[in-house]
């Protein structure tokens, strides 16, 4: 099993951080290519160039026509009770969200499953991932609500 559980924190923390790779949510996936930030490294972008030439290998493979495997996706089966979110309410076991096969799907799976350490945001909630306690998995170091409203224009008179 690669998660822990862990508590859920739902109310603001001023000791509350985000981790260096940012992946957020839109609509019905658990990951947007158009709004992300990765921590700059040398050696991770080589290894995410293996990533991508291992599953374009593992693709060539496949059925015609069947060039994703949703159950397996980039390198992870997603197993109960781990599973993605969405900012609106969508959740998941499987790679099959918009561009899951593709650059969204990269992202959460990197972030995630290989570097163990993200804060997913989903809307007006954000969820650390930190490696496991035996450092071979992920889990999750807690969710909080409505932390970012400190940083937002919404509601405000400007």
């Amino acid at each position: 099993q690669d998660s822990e559980p862990s508590e859920t924190t739902t109310t603001k923390s001023s000791s509350w951080k985000l981790k260096p790779n940012i992946v957020m949510g839109y609509k019905h996936e658990p990951s947007n290519a158009g709004w992300f930030v990765l921590q700059p490294n040398k050696t991770d972008f080589e290894q995410l160039q293996s990533i991508i030439l291992r599953k374009e290998q593992r693709a060539l493979k496949l059925h015609h026509m069947q060039y994703w495997d949703e159950r397996e996706g980039w390198g992870h089966v997603i197993t109960p009770p781990d599973h993605w979110s969405s900012p609106l309410g969508t959740m998941g076991t499987n790679w099959s969200w918009f561009c899951a096969y593709a650059d969204q799907g990269l992202l959460y799976y990197w972030t995630k499953y290989v570097k163990h350490s993200v804060s997913l945001i989903y809307g007006d909630t954000v969820e650390n991932i930190g490696p496991s306690a035996d450092g071979t998995g992920f889990r999750s170091e807690g969710t909080v609500k409505g932390w970012l409203d400190q940083y937002s224009c919404s509601g405000s008179s400007r």
